[in-house]
C-alpha cells in the first residue's frame, strides 16, 4: 500500500485523494463526450455535473460519518476529521443515492432525464474505477485476511477486482452504446448498468470484512441485495411502458 503519493516539505499528496480527483475528471470528460455523440443539449452541463459531484461526495462522507460515528467525536477522533477525504472514508451507497437526486432534480422536467442516467451511468462506472485503485493504493477498504497465491499484503485485494470488473463493463457497455442505437434510447444502459454494478460488489462482499451485520448477515450484501431488486423493478416497469408505448404506434 502506497497512501502518500508524494511527499516533500510539508506538502503531501495523498493517493486517494490522487485518484479520486483523476476519477472525477474522467468520469466528467466521458459524460461530455456521450452527451455530444447522443446530440444531446450541454447547456447547464458543467453546472450539473458540478451539482452531481458535489452531492455524491457529501452524501458518501455523510454516510461514513453515520456508519463510523468513532472516528469523528472524542476521545478517538475529532469532528474536524469530516472534512479529511484525502484519508479515505466514502460509503458508494451514499454517493448514489445522492447522485440519483441530483441528476433527477437537475433534469425531472426535461424529456432527457433516463438519457442523462444513463451517461452519467457511464461517468460513474469510470469514476469507481479509479476510486478503487486509489482504494488499494490509500489502504481503504480492504479484503478479509487470507493466504491465498493472490494476495496483497495478506488480504484480499477486492479493490483491484472490482476494478478490473468494472474496467469489462465500461468497455462493453461503451461499445454496445456507440455502435448500435437501440442502446441510445434512455433508461437501459442506466438499468443494466446499475444492476451490473451491484452484482459485482454483491460478488466481492463475500470477500469484504463484515463491519456491520443484521441477523448474522452483512449489512453490505443486505444493501446491494436491495439495490438489486431495485433496478430489477425499475427495469420491469420501464419494459412495460415500452412495449405500452410501441403497441399504442
Amino acid at each position: 500500500m502506497h497512501p502518500v503519493l508524494i511527499s516533500f516539505g510539508n506538502v503531501t499528496i495523498y493517493s486517494f485523494g490522487v485518484f479520486l480527483a483523476l476519477g472525477i475528471l474522467c468520469g466528467s470528460l466521458l459524460v461530455t463526450f456521450l452527451l455530444h455523440k447522443a446530440r444531446l443539449s450541454s447547456h447547464g452541463l458543467f453546472d450539473s455535473i458540478l451539482f452531481l459531484l458535489l452531492c455524491g461526495v457529501i452524501g458518501a462522507r455523510l454516510a461514513y460519518v453515520i456508519i463510523y460515528p468513532q472516528f469523528f467525536s472524542p476521545p478517538g477522533g475529532s469532528w474536524t476529521n469530516v472534512f479529511a477525504l484525502w484519508n479515505g472514508g466514502l460509503i458508494f451507497y451514499g454517493a448514489v443515492l445522492c447522485g440519483l437526486f441530483s441528476t433527477w432534480f437537475n433534469f425531472r422536467c426535461d424529456d432527457s432525464l433516463w438519457r442523462m442516467f444513463d451517461l452519467m451511468t457511464f461517468g460513474l462506472c469510470a469514476g469507481l474505477i479509479f476510486g478503487q485503485i486509489g482504494c488499494l493504493f490509500g489502504g481503504c477498504a480492504n479484503g478479509i485476511l487470507s493466504n491465498a497465491k493472490f494476495v496483497l499484503n495478506g488480504r484480499v485485494p477486492i479493490q483491484l477486482y472490482e476494478a478490473l470488473a468494472l474496467t469489462v463493463v465500461l468497455a462493453f457497455g461503451l461499445m454496445y452504446y456507440l455502435r448500435f442505437s437501440s442502446w441510445r434510447k434512455g433508461g437501459f444502459v442506466f438499468i443494466y448498468g446499475g444492476l451490473t454494478i451491484f452484482t459485482i460488489r454483491l460478488l466481492t462482499d463475500y470477500w469484504r470484512p463484515a463491519d456491520i451485520n443484521w441477523h448474522n448477515i452483512s449489512a453490505l450484501k443486505i444493501a446491494d441485495a436491495g439495490f438489486i431488486i431495485l433496478f430489477s423493478v425499475i427495469l420491469v416497469m420501464r419494459s412495460k411502458k415500452s412495449a405500452s408505448k410501441m403497441n399504442q404506434e
